[in-house]
């Protein structure tokens, strides 16, 4: 009876660590999200001055630096649990998007200039899976240095569906980036990650 009882606890426990939210990346000592290093115009909401092709717009997201000197291997992973609905592995802008069920509302996480591991839609994943890395030297010679970090966002409103094709075999949905041209449209679609992770972080962050 007493390792039916410690086999159960030990079960819910592991359910109710993934259903927490966790750091993306291998912050293991944060326990709030302020303790989350992100590069200097990566926060979430900055205007971003317009430039050839690209008009103003707010980020819609927050750019989260490597958190130590691997330059090798540095995981990414999920900030929680949830499935992989669209792919794309194109060099620099490659991304992961995840849908989540968090208290019946539906969220998406995005992913961005990562090494995508992942590559399989539909597959569920839990904040214990990696799915892609932090660019390693190599590819930062070849698609720049900018890019020593990973763009992560918390969306509220369903992004807008892709119909896959041979460039992008694994895209099923456009992001909101570079569109949200008012403060209004980015409220409306997206969470600050840093303020909607508050009082949300699973504690020990170690997996």
């Amino acid at each position: 009876m007493a390792r039916i009882l410690l086999s159960a606890l030990v079960f819910l426990s592991a359910c109710n660590c993934f259903s927490q939210w966790y750091v993306p990346a291998n912050y293991t000592d944060a326990e709030k999200p302020e303790e989350i290093s992100v590069t200097p115009i990566g926060g979430f909401g900055l205007l971003r001055k317009a430039r050839p092709g690209v008009p103003a717009h707010y980020h819609t997201g927050i750019d989260i630096k490597r958190p130590g000197t691997n330059y090798f291997n540095e995981p990414v992973f999920p900030s929680y649990e949830g499935i992989v609905i669209s792919v794309i592995d194109d060099g620099p802008f490659s991304q992961v998007v995840l849908k989540h069920e968090y208290k019946k509302k539906n969220y998406w996480t995005v992913y961005e200039h990562i090494k995508v591991k992942v590559k399989e839609i539909g597959k569920k994943l839990t904040p214990h899976d990696t799915l892609g890395y932090f660019f390693n030297r190599s590819e930062l010679n070849r698609y720049g240095w900018q890019f020593d970090h990973f763009h992560f966002e918390v969306i509220k409103k369903e992004p807008v569906a892709f119909i896959p094709n041979n460039k992008y075999p694994l895209r099923r949905c456009r992001t909101y980036a570079i569109t949200c041209y008012t403060k209004e449209q980015l409220d409306e679609r997206l969470e600050n990650p840093l303020q909607f992770l508050k009082g949300k972080l699973y504690k020990k962050n170690h997996r």
